[in-house]
């Protein structure tokens, strides 16, 4: 039984640039000087950490001119993955005619997707050989292996592999059949 999941998150983390992000932090403005791609709540930084942000004297930046711009990768501390941005125009008018005023407000928002996958996995599986060009079993697991019936080599077969990460169970009175080519196991 297979099964899918997906779930959508509102991200409000903001993804940091080494040297050019800044942020305005009750007053004075701290520039990123950390590993590119990190994502963090800016409200959760600690700006304290000269490793990873580096006050801005006022002779590196223009404070009246500095004002946030997502876009610019400039944030207020309490900046939370989210732009809002407003345009407003108007349509129409002159000498008696209708005046129409419109305002779009555009709001952008991270998100993350989260996909779940669940699969069934205890399960018995049959397992039937059919022709290749050199015949033979071979067993590959991460995990444990239960061997609950006769593995019998087929006519014309060369050999037996088992190579488990986990344990190798057996049933009683069962057991492997051929000429056992290679057996490597990392558990019991």
């Amino acid at each position: 039984v297979y099964s899918i999941k997906f779930e959508q998150r509102e991200d409000l983390r903001v993804a940091l640039i080494k040297d050019v992000t800044e942020v305005k932090y009750m007053g004075p403005v701290y520039r990123y000087i950390g590993e590119d791609g990190v994502k963090i709540e800016l409200t959760e930084a600690d700006y304290s950490d000269e490793e990873q942000w580096r006050l801005l004297l006022p002779n590196e930046y223009d404070a009246n001119n500095w004002y946030p711009n997502p876009s610019n990768n400039r944030f207020n501390f309490d900046y939370k993955g989210k732009a809002t941005s407003t345009k407003s125009w108007e349509t129409g008018g002159g000498w008696l005619q209708e005046t129409t005023y419109h305002t779009k407000v555009t709001t952008t928002t991270g998100v993350k997707d989260y996909y779940t996958h669940t699969l069934k996995a205890d399960y018995p599986i049959s397992i039937e050989f059919v022709q290749q060009d050199d015949p033979g079993v071979t067993i590959n697991s991460k995990g444990n292996v239960s061997i609950t019936g006769n593995i019998i080599e087929p006519e014309g077969a060369h050999s037996i592999e088992l190579n488990s990460q986990g344990s190798v169970v057996a049933s009683d009175g069962v057991g492997l059949f051929g000429h056992i080519e290679d057996m490597n196991i990392v558990g019991d």
